[in-house]
This record gives structure tokens, sequence and C-alpha cells, in this order.
């Protein structure tokens, strides 16, 4: 017996069928999780990159905060160096009498008015002296003297003139005195 046409047609439909139900089949069970595990890479990919951009820039930070860190370091390991050695007691004035002395002054009094803590430099403290500091009767040495006041606290890094004034010299009511205020951070 030979397969009708009819036979034939419906074995192939049938074969087509099987066939698309195994293709379904091996899709569903092959292809399909292989594309939702691609998804899932993807997006844990994506993850990752956004991590590592992060973590880059928190590495850049870092890095300009160790620079900076190590800019301030060395700031304070030259004022640290700046600073003169012993007692300030007996080195800030010696200091200070030395830098007007080469400005060609004369400074007979300097004087230590208080010392207070410096929270923000442990180890250290804030030093206030006055200076008293003889005016020529006829004021010819106050721009040096004005000048020498400026080049101090230029020059030490670690004094600043809190003010200046000229005065009746006490002693000697027809002579001045140009008196300045000034702190200093010293070492404790």
């Amino acid at each position: 017996m030979e397969p009708s046409k009819k036979s034939i047609r419906i074995g192939a439909v049938v074969a087509c069928t099987l066939a698309i139900a195994a293709g379904r089949d091996f899709y569903t069970r092959s292809i399909s999780p292989l594309l939702q595990k691609e998804t899932e890479i993807q997006r844990e990919s994506d993850a990752v990159d956004k991590r590592i951009e992060s973590a880059r820039l928190v590495i850049a930070k870092t890095r300009t905060l160790e620079t900076n860190a190590d800019r301030a370091r060395s700031e304070l390991e030259r004022l640290q160096n700046e600073l003169p050695p012993g007692s300030p007691m007996v080195s800030m004035p010696a200091l200070v009498g030395d830098h007007f002395t080469r400005h060609g002054l004369n400074v007979p009094l300097i004087r230590l008015n208080t010392t207070r803590e410096e929270p923000k430099i442990p180890g250290y403290r804030r030093g206030y002296w006055s200076v008293a500091l003889p005016i020529d009767k006829d004021g010819a040495n106050i721009p040096t003297l004005l000048t020498t006041i400026a080049d101090l606290e230029q020059h030490y890094a670690f004094v600043r003139v809190l003010d200046f004034a000229i005065r009746p010299d006490p002693e000697n009511p027809e002579a001045r005195l140009g008196l300045m205020n000034f702190a200093a951070v010293i070492r404790n």
C-alpha cells in the first residue's frame, strides 16, 4: 500500500509540529537560560564597572589628600626649623633684638607679657611680647622702624605683629618710643 497524499501531508505536519515542539523545548531548556544568564552577567558587570569607577574616584581623592598632607608636613617641618632653639624666654628676645640690630635699630626692652595654649597646634603655645623702640628726636628713623617691623613679620612666619604705637617716653618726656606688640608661636 502506497501512502496517500493526504497521509503524507499529515505526516509532514506532524513531523514539523514535533520538530517545532522539540525546537521550542530545546530553546526553553538550553538557549533561554543562557540568554537570562547573559543578561544577569551584564548587570553584574555594569555594577562592577560602577564600583571600579567609584574606587578610582576614592583613590584620586586619597592621593590628593596624601599630597596635601605631605605639603602640610613639609610646611610644618619648615616652620618648626625656623623656630629658634632653646627657651623662648631667651631666644625670642634675642631673635627680635638681632633683627632690629641688623637694620641699625637698638632695642632696649623686649618683654614677655603672657603665653597661652595653642589648641590647634599641640606642643606649642602662643607668646605675646611687647617691644619698646626708641625714636629719634626728629623722627628720622620712623620709616626704617616701620619697614623693619614689616620685615620681621615677613621674615619669620611664626611671628605676627599685633599693633604699633608712638608714645612719649615715660622716663624722658622730650623723647618718643615706638611700642610694638607681637605674638609668636613657641614650643612648650
